[in-house]
C-alpha cells in the first residue's frame, strides 16, 4: 500500500487469486503483538525476552519483513537483478505448508526462500532439509508449475548442520541484505 506499512501481493495459484496483505513494519508488528495486548505491562522486557517462544516468533516475523524491504539486494545477491520477478509469501490450501518468500522469475525459475533469524548459524538437520524438500514438492504439486524450483536459505548468520545441502542452491546472509 502507499503508506509502506502494508505489503500486498496477489496469489495467482490459489482459487480466486486472493490479494494477500501483510503488515510490513517491524515496530507496528511489535506494537500490535505485545504493546496493544498489554503483555509488556504485566512483564518487563527481560521477561518477554526470556519467553523464547514469543520473542523468537516476533524476531522471525521481523526478519521476514526485513527481507521484504531488501528484495532488490536479495535479487542482486542471487544474480537476477535484471530479471523481472513477482515476489510473494505462499500458503498451501491443502496442508498449511508455508513458504516465507517466493521469487517467481520471468526466466523460468522460481526461488523458494526459507528465512531464518538466529544469533548463530542456523542448523540444517537432515530432517529440516526433508521439510524444505516437502515444501518445494507441495508447491510444485499445488501450483502445477513447470518452472525449475530452487531452494534458497536466507539466514542472519549463515547455516550449519549435517544435512546434505546440495538441495539448497544458495545461502544468503545479513551481509547480502545490506550489501
Amino acid at each position: 500500500m502507499k503508506c509502506g506499512y502494508v505489503h500486498e501481493s496477489v496469489d495467482y495459484y490459489s482459487k480466486g487469486h486472493p490479494l494477500r496483505l501483510r503488515l510490513a513494519d517491524p515496530f507496528l508488528l511489535f506494537h500490535y503483538e505485545f504493546l496493544a495486548k498489554g503483555i509488556l505491562e504485566t512483564a518487563g522486557f527481560e521477561d518477554f525476552r526470556n519467553d523464547t517462544g514469543k520473542y523468537t516468533n516476533w524476531r522471525g516475523h521481523a526478519f521476514e519483513i526485513l527481507c521484504m524491504y531488501h528484495i532488490e539486494n536479495i535479487k542482486k545477491a542471487l544474480g537476477i537483478s535484471g530479471v523481472r520477478t513477482n515476489e510473494y509469501a505462499w500458503i498451501s490450501e491443502k496442508n498449511k505448508t508455508q513458504i516465507d518468500l517466493v521469487i517467481e522469475r520471468d526466466d523460468g525459475i522460481i526461488n523458494i526462500c526459507e528465512e531464518k533469524f538466529t544469533d548463530t548459524a542456523f542448523s540444517v538437520s537432515p530432517e529440516y532439509e526433508q521439510n524444505l524438500l516437502k515444501k518445494r514438492d507441495t508447491y510444485r504439486e499445488e501450483t502445477k508449475t513447470k518452472k525449475a524450483l530452487k531452494i534458497v536459505m536466507i539466514s542472519a548468520e549463515n547455516i550449519a548442520g549435517k544435512a546434505n545441502t546440495e538441495n539448497i542452491s544458495r545461502v544468503l546472509t545479513l551481509d547480502d541484505l545490506f550489501n
